[in-house]
Parts: structure tokens; sequence; C-alpha cells
């Protein structure tokens, strides 16, 4: 499902490169770890419930929110996990 679903919350060190470290801080301001957890496990169900993606259920929130029309999507060369 991903390398942050199900995991303990990784030390600063083991955040290896920057866009890690800033996605860290974006959860933590956000409400912490295990509230990050709660949202993945609420994704989780969704996405095995309609056979989609995490990411699939998360581009389709994003495009039901008003003023949104279209979504970005990168991806990370090399690490099939990320």
């Amino acid at each position: 499902v991903g390398v942050w679903f199900g995991r303990g919350e990784p030390l600063d060190k083991e955040l290896d490169n920057l866009s890690a470290v800033r996605y860290m801080k974006v959860i933590r301001r956000w409400g912490g770890w295990r509230l990050f957890q709660r949202l993945l496990e609420t994704m989780a169900a969704i996405s095995f419930k309609h056979q989609k993606t995490i990411a699939v259920v998360a581009m389709r929130w994003a495009l039901q929110q008003e003023g949104v029309s279209a979504v970005i999507v990168g991806s990370r060369l090399g690490n099939p996990a990320c």
C-alpha cells in the first residue's frame, strides 16, 4: 500500500530525501503521525471497496473540491514504492 502506511513514525535521520523531509513537516503540522495513519487506513478501506489505489482515491477527492479542475501527479524514478 506504500512506504508510509502501517509503519511507525520514521526518525528524521531516516528521511532520505528532501521531499520526505517536507512531507513529514506537513504531517506534523496537520496533526501528527497517528492522525496521518488513520487517514491512510480510511483511504485504504475506500480504495479496497472501489478496487482502486489510494492514489486514485486521493486524486478523486481533490478533484471533487470546489475550485479544483486538475491534479498534478509526480513520480520518482528508481523507487517504485514512492
